[in-house]
């Protein structure tokens, strides 16, 4: 047998048998299986450490559908591939089901000036603002995106698009605060001047003389 960790990639390989390897087999995401003639040849594991880079919890109500978690308790790496475990205390002892696993890749961003935009909706005027993924809305409820910055930012424009990409005039700003521990721009659309349909909302972020635009696209259904 020979064992092989591979530091730069955080790889840990196991060679059982010089036999050559007639099929492969992927447990998960991180283990993938080798298999000879005769049994298993070799077992390769991604992200052997398995490090845990942040964490975080959120209580929700029984009616929640969606929640937000700001990993914020470590500087993560701009960008990179990560896997991110969820799993809720649901029995009465608070012992974790087993957990949902994704893995996550985060572009690179040269520019170092936004991140990905967030999207939350409210079902009423006085109703509280909720993440979602579902940008199908209404026109009697509200949308709000947060643009996360970086401390480089000076400003945030941002202007609403029909299906053929022409401007409406539908006033739409962006002020720079903060979300959580993020410093982000933050604004709202009225959906209720719009007709059923697929829009865009284009933001420009600035600093200097360096722009970069980010879009989010929505739907509003009858």
């Amino acid at each position: 047998m020979n064992i092989i960790y591979y530091e730069d990639d955080d790889i840990l390989f196991i060679e059982f048998s010089k036999d050559k390897v007639v099929r492969d087999v992927s447990l998960s995401w991180n283990v993938n299986v080798g298999y000879t003639e005769k049994g298993i040849g070799e077992i390769t594991i991604l992200d052997a450490k398995g490090t845990t880079m942040a964490s975080g919890r959120a209580t929700l109500s029984s009616s929640a559908r969606s929640f937000l978690i700001w990993l914020n308790e470590h500087p993560l790496p701009a960008a990179g591939e990560f896997v991110v475990r969820v799993a809720r205390d649901a029995r009465p002892e608070g012992v974790p089901e087993t957990p949902v696993t994704s893995r996550l890749k985060v572009p690179s961003d040269p520019s170092g000036l936004i991140g990905s935009p967030l999207v939350f909706r409210a079902t009423a005027a006085r109703a509280p603002f909720v993440p979602t993924v579902q940008l199908r809305f209404r026109r009697t409820e509200r949308l709000r995106i947060v643009l996360p910055v970086g401390a480089a930012v000076e400003a945030v424009s941002a202007q609403l698009l029909d299906r053929r990409g022409q401007a409406m005039p539908v006033p739409l700003s962006f002020a720079l605060g903060t979300d959580g521990p993020v410093r982000a721009a933050i604004g709202e659309l009225p959906l209720s001047p719009l007709s059923a349909g697929d829009y865009v909302v284009q933001c420009e972020a600035s600093a200097g003389p360096a722009r970069v635009r980010t879009v989010v696209a929505f739907r509003i259904v009858p």
